[in-house]
């Protein structure tokens, strides 16, 4: 419902897309049997994985429910998850350090250990680097297109398990290591969704993602409320 009253056409924005209106409500309650979707088990299950057994239990069953319904579920080769990261961890570091780099300066203190590292980080990132990233993320963003040529949506897991203790202070540069599930649709821009599919051993949600063609979040929604419909974890909350 909000989605719908967000989207649409603003001619006072230069960057606004003459899309056509979407009545996203009635694309949450359409069949998903015949979608095609993609999965990207290779970025989860890869040389970096650690996918805990939860998750990687979770995961194969959600794959399991949205066949039952219908869909079309494929393992598909997509760029190394490694790409994503590197290139993502480049722009974002970069763009968030020239936004905050005043106040940075004059009021350190206000901002969090691990978010004022992450923004001064960006201070030592060169031009040259950042136009190669920029220059990366549209071959990325191609590569990612034409795998996905024939399917409707990508499949993959949102995190390596269940979510971690927040604790401060956290490891200098700690997110440059394992590489973040999330970031590859951060990288192309594609409409994406997290969906529940099942809580660990110690009773923390797990889950996993849906992304779809640009412009195209009707199938994101329609594939994530069929799942969230034929599952009971949308009405479950961990004790915390």
């Amino acid at each position: 419902m909000i989605l719908g009253a967000l989207a649409d056409h603003d001619p006072n924005d230069q960057a606004s897309a003459k899309a056509p209106a979407v009545d996203y409500g009635a694309a949450a309650q359409r069949s998903i049997k015949g979608m095609r979707i993609a999965l990207a088990r290779s970025w989860y299950e890869g040389p970096d994985g650690e996918l805990s057994p939860d998750m990687a239990s979770g995961m194969d069953d959600a794959v399991r429910v949205l066949r039952d319904l219908g869909a079309i579920v494929d393992e598909v080769s997509f760029p190394d998850i490694r790409d994503y990261h590197i290139c993502g961890r480049v722009i974002i570091t970069t763009e968030a350090h020239a936004i905050h780099r005043r106040d940075i300066i004059e009021r350190p203190e206000k901002f969090g250990y691990t978010t004022r590292r992450r923004f001064q980080l960006g201070a030592f990132i060169s031009a040259e680097q950042y136009l190669s990233a920029l220059r990366f993320r549209r071959k990325l963003h191609q590569d990612t297109r034409e795998a996905m040529r024939g399917y409707d949506l990508v499949m993959t897991a949102n995190h390596w398990g269940a979510p971690e203790i927040f604790e401060e202070p956290q490891t200098i540069f700690h997110f440059l290591g394992k590489p973040s599930l999330t970031m590859p649709f951060n990288v192309t821009g594609q409409p994406a969704a997290t969906v529940c599919c099942g809580f660990s051993a110690d009773g923390l949600p797990l889950a996993f993602q849906l992304a779809g063609r640009a412009f195209d979040e009707a199938s994101v929604f329609a594939a994530g409320a069929a799942y969230e419909r034929a599952t009971p974890w949308r009405s479950r909350r961990p004790t915390l």
